[in-house]
């Protein structure tokens, strides 16, 4: 629950406002981040978190944004795909959508056509080509640390530094492939029956619900440590009301089981969606 509170920051306004201030009342307990583009450049706060009736008044540097490079490899050096980066520190990808642009921004590159953004609704980022290469344009030259990751692989964090306006090509940056993994035990179930599963992450949506095999055990594996509290769907189908279940990874504790009751899956419901990259709610 959030707490309503007189918290307020200021930016600078608009360039053609000579130094006018504007006043935002917002929300405390949320973590925010400024972000101020215009025709004179762009500038971006650090991730800050507002207290109750907390008053903050920033000073930006607009300055001409940089272009930073990088392509994703695995330990071998051979890309990795799908892969995201961003600036924000919880900027999450939904996957699906990373993979539909992959090829998109490939073909478009050649053409020499891509947007400048280079992508749209991957959660604040930038996604990759299909040959792992990440283009990120319009970055702010304050910004002091890239976020890059791979599906199935742990978060990488590159530190940047470059002169207002520049090109940065960071080369190869490598990810590991993530040790976390859930495994779903069913119970109450009958001999041999078989449930649709899927693991997802706020604002990420889910992969495909895969078909259980008939045993009482599950595992999904590869899932990053560092993304915190996953949730876990099942479902006997259609018309069956599907179960959730958060579970949350760290590095301390990589590996996780949850326990799903099978009578639980009650008929009438709605059922777990077949469309990747949506959640079911």
């Amino acid at each position: 629950m959030h707490i309503q509170g007189e918290a307020i920051w200021s930016t600078f306004g608009k360039p053609n406002w000579g130094g006018l201030y504007r006043n935002y009342t917002l929300l405390a307990g949320l973590e925010y981040v400024i972000r101020i583009s215009g025709p004179r450049g762009v500038w971006e706060s650090e991730p800050f978190v507002l207290e109750e009736k907390e008053v903050r008044v920033f000073k930006p540097q607009v300055a001409e944004p940089i272009t930073v490079r990088c392509r994703v490899v695995d330990e071998l050096g051979k890309p990795v795909t799908p892969c995201f980066a961003s600036t924000r520190y919880h900027a999450m990808p939904n996957w699906h959508t990373v993979r539909k642009l992959s090829n998109q921004i490939l073909q478009k590159r050649k053409d020499g056509t891509v947007d400048r953004r280079e992508l749209s609704n991957t959660g604040n980022g930038t996604a990759g080509d299909t040959e792992g290469v990440i283009i990120l344009k319009g970055v702010p030259s304050n910004i002091t640390k890239l976020y890059v990751e791979a599906q199935g692989c742990e978060r990488t964090t590159v530190e940047l530094s470059a002169k207002p306006g520049v090109h940065v090509d960071l080369g190869d940056v490598v990810v590991v492939t993530a040790v976390g993994s859930i495994t779903v035990r069913f119970k109450n179930m009958a001999s041999g029956e078989q449930f649709r599963v899927a693991v997802m992450k706020l604002r990420q949506g889910f992969e495909a619900p895969v078909l259980t095999d008939g045993s009482d055990t599950h595992t999904f594996s590869a899932l990053s440590v560092n993304r915190g509290t996953y949730t876990v769907w099942a479902s006997r189908g259609n018309g069956f009301t599907p179960v959730q279940v958060q579970v949350t990874l760290s590095a301390e504790h990589p590996v996780q089981e949850v326990e799903i009751d099978a009578n639980q899956m009650t008929p009438g419901g709605p059922s777990l969606e077949t469309d990747t990259g949506s959640s079911p709610e």
